[in-house]
């Protein structure tokens, strides 16, 4: 039994066979420790306009403007000029991974003529989103996947060069059991909401990934190599337990 990624939901796994009378049984013995970890759960957040997401660590406002624009990252009136596309990916000290994950998902209240003011102290930046308002979560998501192939790539490439061994491929997906994969065929898969993570923790990722082209394992050898590829390996590891479920709850609208 466990609780799903993002706590929006409860996994059981029972025997084959197994009668619904004891499975109710099983679950009313255990009810105090669901009703822990789902009050615990992370706040569910939905992709629409006026709602605050972290990206690359950072809350960012998500604000529909629509007609043709391309969608792009963009400083608050009053914060500073227009972001570059590259805005955010840059590297973090692991020092600093834990205070830029101190982030608020609170929802944002949206005023008249499509404008939004935060309600969250320290939002700084805001996603500009064109188009209709029926594709807007879809935009986004396009944009964070789009954003999270093309960080993923260049620190793979950077990782696979130190070991001298390339990826097959590289594949963006959304998935719950894990932050990415690697087949032996050196076959990579990741999860495209790494993106909203620090930079840092995006590069623990990649580096975790290409150590096993030579370690398919988490043996210790698995683990030296980590660091000797990512310095920040412990501080990422320990981001992903403490906020991982947090970026699970941003769902879709």
């Amino acid at each position: 039994m466990r609780i799903a990624p993002g706590g929006g939901s409860l996994i059981v796994t029972v025997p084959r066979g197994l009668s619904a009378r004891k499975i109710r049984a099983f679950l009313e013995r255990h009810r105090g420790w669901v009703e822990e970890r789902i009050s615990g759960a992370p706040d569910r957040v939905i992709i629409a306009p006026g709602a605050v997401i972290p990206l690359h660590g950072e809350p960012t406002l998500l604000v529909h403007r629509g007609g043709r624009l391309v969608t792009r990252l963009q400083t608050l009136p009053g914060t500073g000029g227009m972001l570059s596309p590259d805005a955010g990916n840059h590297r973090t000290s692991a020092d600093d991974l834990f205070t830029a994950a101190g982030l608020s998902f609170d929802e944002v209240t949206p005023q008249p003529g499509g404008a939004a003011t935060p309600d969250v102290e320290g939002v700084q930046r805001q996603l500009l989103v064109g188009g209709d308002e029926g594709h807007f979560s879809r935009r986004v998501v396009d944009f964070l996947k789009r954003l999270a192939r093309r960080e993923l790539e260049a620190a793979v490439r950077r990782h696979a060069e130190t070991v001298g061994l390339h990826p097959k491929s590289i594949s963006i997906k959304d998935t719950t059991s894990r932050w990415g994969s690697c087949t032996h065929d050196r076959r990579l898969a990741f999860s495209w909401r790494i993106v909203m993570a620090p930079p840092d923790v995006l590069d623990y990722l990649a580096a975790h990934e290409v150590a096993h082209f030579v370690e398919m394992n988490h043996g210790a050898k698995f683990w030296a190599l980590c660091e000797r590829l990512c310095p920040h390996t412990e501080a990422g590891k320990a981001w992903l337990k403490r906020h991982g479920s947090g970026l699970h709850a941003i769902r879709a609208g």
